[in-house]
């Protein structure tokens, strides 16, 4: 025979709600894992060597602020283990015809190749670029956004580059 658990609220014992439900049936987790971040547009940058992107915590559409984004390195910090999904995208103007642009995330330093992108030659003087995917992480492990730009040794990054993520499970 089947057991049904009725409750409105799931939480620690010190009293912190981790788990609620309304009456449609829908399941709210209370504090979930996550972070936005964001560039500010910058002018005649060198991304001819791979470089991180400089990346810092920003709040957007009223999302607060994550305190696991690490401003100081520009780089996510897992809080605690699990699958997480990120994604990232940048915009670079005033870049030459013959230019291409690699990026890649890295986890602890350490490239995850099917999260490259490899974009170019421009078809006007701007190309967009980002990466997106899921993530085994362990606590305190770290994901920061790199790029490499060939050819071109002054670009401008466009102020719409984000960088955002959150745990999944």
């Amino acid at each position: 025979m089947a057991s049904i658990l009725k409750v409105n609220e799931i939480q620690h014992t010190g009293g912190t709600s981790a788990l609620t439900t309304d009456t449609s049936g829908r399941v709210f987790r209370s504090n979930i894992p996550h972070f936005i971040a964001g560039c500010s547009s910058s002018a005649g940058v060198n991304y001819t060597a791979w470089t991180k992107f400089p990346f810092t915590k920003t709040t957007h559409a009223g999302i607060p602020q994550s305190s696991d984004f690490d401003d100081s390195n520009n780089r996510y910090i897992a809080p605690v283990a699990g699958l997480y999904w990120f994604s990232w995208h940048a915009r670079f103007d005033s870049i030459a015809a013959a230019s291409y642009i690699q990026t890649e995330m890295r986890v602890n330093g350490t490239s995850v190749s099917k999260y490259r992108g490899l974009n170019g030659p421009p078809p006007d003087t701007y190309l967009s670029i980002g990466s997106h995917g899921i993530i085994q992480l362990n606590a305190s492990d770290y994901v920061e956004a790199w790029v490499n730009i060939n050819g071109d040794t002054s670009v401008n990054i466009d102020n719409d580059a984000n960088f955002h993520g959150y745990l999944i499970g």
